[in-house]
């Protein structure tokens, strides 16, 4: 059985996945709109801010 701290991790790499799913998605909606640098952007800061979140649970759950 996974521990909280785990499971907690798994639905913030499977977060990671939807985020890229949804710029995507966003992205396809608009068009022609020119986002593609911003879309690039958004997806980079959304993956670092998780994957923060994720390091910080694995190291606390370590001590």
């Amino acid at each position: 059985m996974e521990s909280d701290v785990e499971a907690i991790v798994r639905g913030l790499d499977d977060a990671t996945d939807r985020v890229a799913w949804a710029i995507n998605t966003a992205w396809n909606e608009l068009g022609d709109v020119p986002f593609p640098l911003y879309q690039r952007e958004a997806e980079v800061l959304a993956k670092a801010a998780i994957t923060a979140v994720r390091t910080a649970l694995l190291s606390q759950a370590k001590e």
